[in-house]
């Protein structure tokens, strides 16, 4: 029962709204079930357990969250289409699951039905998706048989028309192909397609495959002028042999790690490449047609001669790199055509990698161990701007792991026992959702702050029962601006950037 307190606040407080909370099994026996029955903003809390579904979410706006992370709450898609499918302007917040075993479907985008199948762990149409601790195994998309065969687009998500986050998750043997020699593939891992924004962050792509292009992750904008364009934030994610190929023809294959075609804006900070590979172009990336690139603080080895391969036929291309470790410094950078590089403050030393064939851990001498910076602006945009917790020594390391962290490929992701979670959405105008973990009972205070550090709302300020809550804050008395979110549970603290646009 809620006490008085709380009870006063909604009265007096209209601007703030509670979700439901329905739990899986013991309020429904599935998954799908309780989203049928889920009203906008509800919460699904799923025990430990394997479930055996293939979820569509149209049109609602859910949180669906497990009891114990990915290593105890697996969603199998017995490879009978995608795993979770969004639609019609859903959001979902999905934090610590194992997305196993989608297929991908046909699916009819942009008014198109062909003979493709896209996003066997996920996909996003027009939609908005923010994972956290989750792990993608396993999935395919693509189709082969004796008569016909079918392209596959991401074997683990597609993302279209959409902004997407994802962070602490891990993507690990995913392919996207038709079988050798037939059909193609784009997006081993991933496929990201038009009109998007997302944002990893702390990820792992590890052994993803693709049959043509992207064997972690293929970006396709379109025209660039209108619309079409496809931003990628990369912050600590390590991509680790990866591929792309059919390993029997020499002219397919091209990005062995990362595909950007077509407008496409990316920024890699404190990355980690090592050991991806393909059969054509890029063994780590290849770009063309209007990419443009910034990496700071990342590491770029064992991936063949030209890991970098920019194709400058068409549109021009970009590149920007600064305080990275490139195995053959500028040379690691191939560009065939109109291709501006930017590339200073960098090195080419070996970093001594532990085992590096296996992993990518740093070890005791490394030249990348404070090589990197804190704060970097590169044409008037600020790229990263950490502060002295983010990182363990006098400067941040070059790759994705701070020197003497738990680096290897790991087999879990711990998830966090206290999170604030995006609000949704951002931008917005005037209302917009706050969600947020706490593991044990604390008192909480959720309060919001202007850029200049005033206090303008004090949403809550009670003690609260562990588990999922959310809330929406109504800013219609603000003017525009940048707000910032601050959580505080017992003695945790964080905060989330918010825009206000009216």
């Amino acid at each position: 029962m809620k006490s008085i307190k709380i009870i006063l606040m909604i009265i007096f407080m209209c601007s703030i709204s509670f979700s439901g909370i329905i739990r899986v099994p013991s309020d429904y026996s599935s998954i799908q079930s309780a989203i049928d029955a889920a009203n906008f903003f509800d919460s699904i809390l799923v025990s430990d357990g394997t479930y055996n579904e293939n979820l569509k979410i149209d049109g609602k706006s859910l949180t669906i969250i497990s009891d114990n992370g990915f290593n105890s709450t697996t969603i199998n898609g017995n490879y009978s289409g995608s795993v979770i499918k969004l639609s019609n302007s859903s959001v979902l917040i999905l934090d610590g699951f194992n997305i196993t075993e989608g297929s991908g479907e046909w699916l009819d985008l942009n008014g198109n039905t062909m003979f493709t199948f896209y996003g066997g762990g996920i996909v996003s149409d027009n939609s908005f998706l923010s994972v956290m601790n989750c792990k993608f195994s396993n999935n395919i998309s693509g189709y082969y048989n004796e008569n016909q065969n079918g392209t596959g687009y991401g074997g683990a998500a597609v993302i279209y028309k959409s902004d997407a986050q994802f962070t602490n998750c891990r993507f690990e043997n995913n392919k996207a192909w038709a079988g050798e020699n037939y059909g193609g593939g784009y997006g081993g891992a991933i496929y990201v397609w038009t009109d998007c924004q997302v944002d990893f962050k702390n990820c792992e792509f590890y052994n993803n495959i693709a049959a043509y292009y992207g064997g972690a992750i293929s970006f396709t904008g379109t025209d660039g002028v209108t619309s079409g364009v496809v931003a990628a934030n990369f912050e600590r994610c390590s991509f680790v042999n990866n591929y792309s190929g059919t390993g029997s023809n020499p002219f397919v294959g091209s990005g062995g790690a990362i595909h950007s075609d077509y407008f496409v804006n990316q920024i890699y900070a404190n990355c980690t490449f090592v050991s991806n590979d393909c059969d054509y172009y890029g063994p780590a990336i290849y770009a063309r047609r209007a990419s443009r690139m910034i990496f700071v603080n990342t590491l770029m080895w064992n991936n063949g001669e030209f890991p970098i391969e920019f194709d400058g036929t068409f549109e021009p291309n970009s590149i920007a790199a600064e305080y990275n470790n490139f195995e053959f410094g500028e040379t690691s950078i191939k560009t065939n055509g109109n291709t501006n590089v930017h590339f200073q403050n960098n090195i080419s030393d070996d970093p001594k990698l532990v085992n590096p064939e296996i992993t990518y851990e740093i070890q005791t001498g490394s030249p990348c161990i404070d090589a990197g910076v804190s704060s970097f602006t590169y044409n008037n945009q600020e790229i990263i701007n950490y502060s002295e917790f983010e990182y363990s020594g006098t400067a941040p390391d070059i790759g994705a792991f701070e020197f003497g962290f738990t680096v290897d490929v790991r087999e879990d992701i711990l998830p966090s026992s206290f999170q604030l979670y995006q609000n949704y959405p951002n931008p917005f105008n005037p209302s917009t959702k706050i969600s947020f973990l706490i593991p044990a009972n604390e008192l909480v205070s959720v309060s919001i702050y202007d850029i200049l550090g005033n206090e303008v709302a004090n949403l809550l300020n009670i003690e609260m029962e562990s588990g999922f809550h959310s809330l929406t804050w109504n800013a219609t008395e603000l003017s525009s601006g940048v707000y910032f979110c601050l959580l505080k549970a017992g003695n945790y603290k964080i905060t989330r950037k918010m825009l206000l646009v009216k």
